[in-house]
């Protein structure tokens, strides 16, 4: 079986067990993952082909990132809750500007990404190597500029295998 069509099969039974099983939702489904699978047929094939690796430390490091990742959400709902709970909802919206250290584009989109995910937070710009950030408290601008997450980044760049 042609390895883009078994990727059609699993992402239609994925959409079926998410969405119902209605005629209307496998339809839509259908029609949004072939557009899909055809958009990125080529990036699906260099993988299928295991032209794109990434060593064994790099992996680490991205697991490392993705679970902090969950863990820094985790704790940002949990802040952003006490702040919407409180009876005088301290809110101190900052607007903060900082140079992270990162050098490659992807790093750079990654953690732009990560601090819009992150409840209580949002990039509003990345010009060249700086950012800017909205936050809702004074600590939280403090927390993004000293996040943990852009030391796993600027690991993860500095990997060379």
């Amino acid at each position: 079986m042609n390895v883009l069509a078994l990727f059609v099969l699993i992402l239609s039974v994925f959409w079926l067990v998410i969405a119902g099983f209605s005629l209307q939702s496998a339809a839509v489904g259908l029609m949004t993952i072939l557009f899909v699978v055809w958009w990125n047929r080529d990036l699906l094939r260099t993988l299928i082909r295991g032209k794109v690796s990434l060593p064994g430390k790099k992996m680490l490091i991205l697991a490392g990132y993705f679970f902090s990742l969950l863990w820094q959400i985790v704790l940002a709902n949990i802040q952003v809750a006490r702040i919407l709970l409180s009876r005088k909802m301290p809110l101190q919206p900052v607007v903060v500007t900082f140079n992270p250290g990162l050098s490659s584009d992807l790093s750079k989109t990654v953690l732009a990404n990560s601090i819009t995910l992150t409840p209580g937070t949002l990039t509003l710009a990345v010009e060249g190597d700086e950012f800017t950030v909205h936050t809702l408290t004074l600590s939280a601008a403090q927390d993004v500029v000293d996040w943990p997450l852009i030391n796993l980044l600027r690991r993860l760049e500095g990997e060379r295998e």
